[in-house]
C-alpha cells in the first residue's frame, strides 16, 4: 500500500527563518496549511510534503518573492543532511562514490524524490524526479531544494564557490533575475522531465576536502529502519504524526487532510493493517515515549507535553496500560539492561 509523501522537517528550516527575518505570520501559515507549528523541535521528524507545498506557494505569494526556493537553500551544507548519508559521504573517498551513496539513501530526505546519475563523455548529470501534484510555485522551491542540496554535495568536495554548469526545472517558470545574477555562469533549462545540475565528469575523482573528513563512525545497515518506517501507508502516517504529537493529540480529520484522503478511507486503509486510527495514535505515543525514556534524561512532566498528553498523571496511565509497567519503571529497567 502506497506510503505518504514526506521529508525531513530540517528542510523546511531555512524558509521558516526566512520567511520570520522578512515579517511573514509563519506560524499562521504553518496552521493554514496543516503543518505543525513546533517542528523546530524536532528537525528529524517527517513532515507531510503535499501541505509543505501549499505553505510554500502561499508565501511565496504573501511576499511577492519568486525564487523563495533559491533565496531560502543557498547556504545548505552538506552536514545538514541525514547523519546516515553525511558520514557515509565523509568516508567516500571520491565525489562519485558519494553521489552514488546520496542515490540509495536520498529518500531519508524526502520519501517521494528518485535520485540518479546520468554519465556522459565530458558531463555528469544529477536528476531528481518529485513524484507530487500540487502547487506550481511550491514544487519549484521543493526543486530548487533538491537542486541545491545535490550542489551542497558537491561543494564538500569542490569547495563552496562550485557552481554547476546546467541546472534544470520541470516547471516553465521563467529563471529571476536575482538568481542569473547568483549564477552568472550557468545554463538554466526549463519544462524538463526531472530538475537536475551537471558538472564536469572530471570532477568525479575529487577527494573530500578535509573539513569535510570525519570517522565515518556508523555501520550503514542501521539506515534501513528509517527507510523501512516509510513502506507502507500506515507506518507512513505514523511516522509523519511524531512530528505534531507536541501540539496535542491529532485528530483522525487532520490526519485524513495530511494523507490527501476523506476520513472514511483513511479509516478502511488502516483497517486492511488491521489498525484503527485511535490505535495507531496509541502506539505511536508509545513507541514515542519508550525512545525517550530510553534515550534521554527528559522529566515525565515534559514527556508528557511532547507526546501530547497534557498531563503526567494522563501519560502514566496511558504508557502502564501498554508496558504494563509504569514510566518510571520502564527507564529503571532499560538502564540496568545498557548498564
Amino acid at each position: 500500500m502506497q506510503s505518504i509523501p514526506s521529508f525531513r522537517a530540517t528542510h523546511l528550516l531555512p524558509y521558516a527563518h526566512f520567511l520570520r527575518r522578512v515579517g511573514t505570520p509563519v506560524d499562521r501559515l504553518l496552521s493554514r496549511a496543516r503543518l505543525p507549528t513546533m517542528f523546530e523541535d524536532q528537525l528529524d521528524a517527517h513532515l507531510p510534503l503535499l501541505p509543505a507545498l501549499r505553505f510554500l506557494a502561499e508565501a511565496s505569494y504573501l511576499e511577492g518573492i519568486e525564487e523563495i526556493g533559491l533565496a531560502t537553500t543557498k547556504d545548505v551544507r552538506m552536514t545538514d543532511l541525514n547523519p546516515v548519508f553525511v558520514r557515509a559521504a565523509q568516508a567516500s573517498p571520491t565525489l562519485n562514490l558519494a553521489l552514488e551513496k546520496y542515490c540509495q539513501l536520498g529518500s531519508l530526505e524526502n520519501t517521494n524524490v528518485r535520485f540518479w546519475l546520468v554519465y556522459g563523455p565530458l558531463q555528469i548529470r544529477l536528476c531528481a524526479s518529485l513524484q507530487a501534484s500540487g502547487e506550481p510555485t511550491g514544487l519549484r522551491s521543493a526543486e530548487w531544494s533538491q537542486n541545491m542540496t545535490l550542489a551542497a554535495v558537491v561543494r564538500a568536495f569542490a569547495g563552496e564557490h562550485w557552481y554547476p554548469t546546467e541546472m534544470a526545472f520541470t516547471s516553465f517558470f521563467p529563471v529571476s533575475l536575482a538568481a542569473r545574477e547568483q549564477f552568472p555562469n550557468t545554463r538554466f533549462i526549463l519544462g524538463q522531465k526531472a530538475s537536475w545540475i551537471t558538472l564536469p565528469r572530471a570532477m568525479l575523482s575529487l577527494a573530500p576536502l578535509r573539513h569535510n573528513v570525519r570517522n565515518p563512525g556508523l555501520d550503514l545497515p542501521q539506515a534501513a529502519p528509517q527507510l523501512k518506517q516509510v513502506l507502507d501507508f500506515a507506518s507512513s502516517l505514523k511516522f509523519i504524526l511524531r512530528a505534531y504529537l507536541p501540539d496535542g493529540y491529532p485528530k483522525v480529520e487532520l490526519a485524513a487532510e495530511i494523507a490527501g484522503l476523506s476520513v472514511r478511507t483513511l479509516q478502511r486503509r488502516l483497517a486492511q493493517q488491521g489498525l484503527s486510527y485511535s490505535a495507531l495514535v496509541k502506539h505511536l505515543r508509545y513507541e514515542a515515549a519508550s525512545q525517550l525514556l530510553k534515550n534521554s534524561d527528559i522529566r515525565m512532566i515534559d514527556a508528557a507535553n511532547e507526546l501530547g498528553w497534557g498531563s503526567q498523571s494522563t501519560f502514566t496511565r496511558a504508557f502502564s496500560d501498554i508496558a504494563g509497567i509504569s514510566p518510571s519503571e520502564y527507564r529503571a529497567r532499560t538502564k540496568r539492561v545498557t548498564h
